[in-house]
């Protein structure tokens, strides 16, 4: 196995405001287009607080990239005084 020759850096995760005192960390499944699974309950999820919806990269996939990086927004949104909550979708095949 080669290793991966993705980067995981702020334009993966996009953020979006909310109200509330929540965080809602969101993590689609790894399918292309993976983040339009949230399109219709953002405004669901924005109404208990911030959002914030993982992209990944085309060129690959790095797990400890990924965790680095929910776990910098989750501290961050811990510091803000915000409640954050992982959700995750599984998309499987047939």
């Amino acid at each position: 196995m080669r290793p991966s020759t993705a980067q995981f850096d702020d334009s993966c995760f996009v953020t979006e405001r909310g109200r509330g005192e929540h965080h809602a960390l969101l993590i689609p499944g790894l399918v292309p287009d993976g983040a339009e699974t949230f399109l219709r309950q953002q405004p669901l999820f924005r109404a208990f607080g911030d959002t914030t919806t993982v992209t990944y990269p085309y060129d690959g996939f790095d797990l400890d990239q990924l965790i680095e990086g929910l776990a910098t927004r989750i501290r961050a949104a811990a510091a803000r005084g915000e409640r954050p909550v992982l959700v995750g979708v599984s998309v499987g095949g047939g």
